[in-house]
């Protein structure tokens, strides 16, 4: 492999024949760059010693780059968004009885602990006593309850189902104007004294948004919640006016502009000339952009 990068020359020629050409190669070198200083900093170790190094490069360049989440901020916080959390009722004549529930993290409700056993329940008869989960997307949980019928106080209750859905409900956010967007995952974090929202965390930046995209605090399904508002930005094109939807086109055989072939084209025979392997795929994680493998020895 070749150890020379562009030369003024090439960079020269490329400039007065397509600048996201030159772009594009100039963002591939900072990788491989970047991936040789990784090896030299002992990591990546194992494809140090054999001798070869390959490295992907997606959403970093104007060919590979969609329009992802580079923040998200809390404006408002407003108020009333607490967890929507399951609760217990008994059914029946009695009154009094209360209890605690164990979820675990899949919403199945794996024990019911008795807080008050309560007085005036019945067992045996018309009116027994039963439990029920308050909850809007819990499903399936059956238990039975237990009497004591000289006292009407209840005793216990007996797990048959552990249902699913369970888990405490926040609110979320919805993003709007998104076109093409996909993928962004956002969680809030709230006060549950008053339900303010107190932060948001990007769990995933997502693809292919619009600079528009817009977000909007969704309370959870029966919680109240009002006035609080994220301000969301996304990531811009490094090369405004080119499209990089258009080589993701060209790639999968759908309508694209020529010059994209040729865009792509020029890339692939800069960089064989200068002894890499290189192609251009289908980024499998978006469906929707392309990505560079390189590799060389």
């Amino acid at each position: 492999m070749s150890d020379n990068f562009l030369s003024a020359s090439e960079a020269s020629n490329l400039v007065s024949i397509n600048k996201v050409v030159l772009k594009e190669i100039n963002l591939i070198q900072e990788k491989i760059l970047d991936a040789v200083q990784n090896c030299a900093n002992g990591n990546d170790a194992d494809y140090c010693i054999s001798g070869t190094y390959c490295t992907v490069v997606a959403g970093d360049t104007p060919m590979t780059f969609f329009g992802s989440l580079a923040s998200a901020i809390v404006t408002n916080a407003g108020q009333d968004y607490q967890p929507v959390v399951a609760t217990v009722e008994f059914d029946g004549p009695g009154t009094g009885a209360t209890a605690d529930l164990t979820i675990n993290a899949t919403g199945s409700i794996t024990e019911v602990t008795l807080t008050a056993g309560g007085t005036g329940y019945t067992s045996g008869g018309l009116a027994d006593a039963t439990i029920v989960i308050v909850h809007p997307s819990g499903i399936e949980f059956d238990a039975t309850v237990q009497v004591d019928l000289s006292t009407g106080e209840i005793t216990g209750v007996t797990i048959i189902s552990s249902g699913s859905g369970y888990v405490p409900l926040l609110p979320t956010i919805a993003l709007s104007n998104a076109g093409n967007g996909a993928g962004a995952v956002l969680t809030l974090a709230v006060d549950d004294t008053n339900g303010s929202i107190t932060g948001v965390t990007i769990d995933n930046v997502g693809h292919s948004y619009q600079s528009t995209t817009t977000a909007t605090v969704v309370p959870a399904e029966t919680s109240g919640g009002a006035d609080a508002t994220v301000l969301v930005t996304f990531t811009t094109n490094p090369i405004p006016g080119v499209d990089p939807l258009n080589y993701y086109l060209y790639l999968s055989d759908q309508a694209a502009a020529c010059p994209v072939e040729k865009d792509i084209q020029s890339v692939i025979t800069y960089f064989r000339k200068k002894g890499y392997s290189i192609t251009a795929q289908i980024n499998s994680t978006t469906n929707t952009t392309i990505q560079w493998k390189i590799c060389w020895c």
